[in-house]
């Protein structure tokens, strides 16, 4: 076992958040192609973050080729240590496992120039204590990890990362690894707030949006599974030019979403949280037109369809105003957008007390000088 530096080494806590894409998933990776695809609109997705996520505290250790790894969470726990070598983390990163996305980032960083520029005489021990995000659910833990990584590098060799760079390494990191993620994964280095991304050839841009009125989440586990490598390699597929008319069904996708979030924008500025409510049902309606003939097996999503059922209707009638899968997409998990703060608080309780799920709230609040 390798060294740790004195015990008076100050331990550097950081935070890094889940992601919830409200609309336009699968648009950023899609919105690559745009440079080879011309009649490809833009990708444009509307993202936020959670208060759930990964917790760490991070330190320097005296062996100075070495990277070691806790990491506790309900589903699983280990410890792991890892040369910080290039070639044994790429393929470590290669493995598909959950020390795959830890490898494939720290590959990102020493290849970096701001790692290349410092002369490094320790380690780092990265102590992930506590998780309460849900893995593998749709909110973006993967790029969590990525994101987590990144941050205690710097913080504990002083990379002076931009925000910007954090995502960027972040994004390398996972590439290396078998999950095909677009680089809207990496909006949870961005903080708090309502953000939109929009993905254009290989450039991404984000900016934060204005909120006129709070708008009120609901995020619930369906305690099913899915296979996120299988849904991005099936739709990934279809890219950049279709090969036959179901093919071309995710192209309408991509289309048809551009022109969703735009609206979808326009009512979060003004307010108006019925009408995007309406925008979420009318994007959920077009991906399952669209994406489930080119994923039936990911993508038919049954649990997630049994709850838009009975949400969408019945009691709930004017009280939920969308319900939408997460993420990729499939049985993960599911966000509900409330009228208000009562209706959210009476759906946590639907969802946990009647439907014996795991769920938590999101509340995005209104901007500084909303009226």
């Amino acid at each position: 076992l390798m060294q740790e530096v004195s015990a008076e080494e100050e331990w550097k806590e950081i935070f890094t958040p889940g992601r919830l894409c409200i609309l336009g998933e699968h648009t950023d990776w899609a919105g690559e192609h745009t440079k080879t695809n011309k009649e490809l609109a833009v990708g444009v997705t509307l993202v936020c973050t959670t208060n759930e996520g990964l917790h760490a505290r991070c330190r320097k250790i005296k062996d100075s080729s070495s990277i070691r790894f806790d990491h506790y969470s309900p589903e699983a726990s280990n410890s792991v240590i890892m040369k910080l070598d290039v070639v044994e983390l790429r393929k470590i990163a290669s493995e598909g496992k959950f020390t795959s996305y830890i490898a494939g980032t720290a590959a990102a960083i020493i290849e970096s120039d701001q790692f290349r520029s410092i002369h490094s005489s320790f380690g780092i021990f990265i102590d992930n204590y506590l998780t309460t995000l849900p893995m593998k659910k749709g909110l973006s833990s993967s790029a969590a990890v990525c994101v987590l990584t990144v941050r205690c590098f710097d913080a504990v060799y002083g990379l002076g990362l931009t925000v910007e760079q954090v995502m960027e390494l972040a994004y390398l990191g996972e590439m290396y690894t078998p999950s095909r993620c677009g680089r809207m994964d990496q909006c949870v280095a961005i903080g708090e707030g309502i953000g939109v991304m929009e993905f254009s050839g290989g450039s991404c841009s984000l900016r934060r949006l204005f909120c006129q009125s709070p708008l009120y989440f609901v995020v619930a586990d369906l305690n099913s599974s899915k296979d996120t490598v299988v849904i991005l390699r099936d739709l990934s597929s279809c890219f950049p030019f279709p090969q036959n008319p179901t093919q071309a069904l995710m192209h309408e996708y991509v289309n048809g979403s551009f022109h969703i979030a735009q609206a979808a924008i326009g009512h979060i500025e003004q307010g108006h949280i019925s009408a995007l409510g309406d925008c979420m049902n009318s994007a959920q309606e077009l991906f399952d037109r669209c994406a489930i003939p080119n994923c039936p097996s990911q993508l038919t999503s049954p649990v997630l369809h049994a709850m838009m059922d009975v949400l969408l209707g019945g009691v709930w009638a004017g009280l939920v105003l969308a319900v939408k899968g997460i993420g990729s997409q499939g049985d993960g998990s599911v966000q509900i957008l409330c009228k208000d703060c009562d209706t959210q608080q009476k759906v946590l309780k639907y969802i946990t007390e009647v439907c014996h799920l795991d769920g938590f709230t999101i509340i995005i609040p209104a901007s500084e000088g909303s009226s």
